[in-house]
């Protein structure tokens, strides 16, 4: 039998904490519980799992804050990070980005987006780890001006992660859309 993959999560809602930790063990991953940045750290050096996913806004450490800190240690830099927040402005998306996380993913979400996610992340982890960053790569997007240093593969996640965050939008758009005409023909 295989080991489960573990993964640390850091999260300080414990409804959100217990959520995941659901979703995540029901698809057979090993999960720890960080209630913030530091916690997030401490464990860390304790026990290296495959993937962090961290809330972005957390006291004491945020989680732009923790990816920064584990993107910024030898020992821990090609450990993948996803970014979840309610947070869905482009400015936020590009400071994940910036930071250094390998996904970013917007609340509420879908348990089988957040799994779908995780997957092509953990499938990509070694091509990830054999690519550096490139030197600062320049985006325009929404009239802001954005300096990177992301590797490609990371850049890429990033768009598809945005792109099916997009699709998830607009199809939850298009069913309150089908509702709102359903309640509007009963009604007339």
């Amino acid at each position: 039998m295989a080991t489960p993959i573990e993964i640390l999560i850091a999260e300080d809602s414990m409804t959100q904490a217990v959520r995941l930790r659901h979703i995540l063990e029901r698809d057979g991953y090993r999960v720890t519980v960080a209630t913030n940045g530091v916690e997030a750290l401490a464990a860390l050096e304790q026990s290296l799992p495959s993937l962090v996913i961290s809330d972005v806004m957390m006291p004491e450490m945020d989680g732009y804050a923790l990816c920064r800190r584990i993107k910024g240690d030898a020992r821990l830099r090609h450990l993948p990070v996803v970014l979840l927040t309610v947070l869905s402005d482009p400015d936020d998306v590009f400071k994940a980005l910036q930071a250094g996380a390998d996904n970013y993913v917007s609340k509420p979400y879908e348990s089988q987006f957040l799994l779908t996610n995780i997957r092509r992340i953990l499938s990509t982890v070694s091509l990830r780890a054999r690519q550096e960053s490139t030197a600062d790569a320049t985006v325009y997007f929404d009239g802001q001006c954005y300096t990177l240093d992301a590797s490609r593969t990371q850049i890429v996640d990033f768009l598809l992660s945005t792109y099916d965050s997009m699709l998830q939008k607009n199809r939850e758009l298009d069913r309150k859309n089908l509702q709102l005409s359903e309640a509007l023909d009963n009604i007339r």
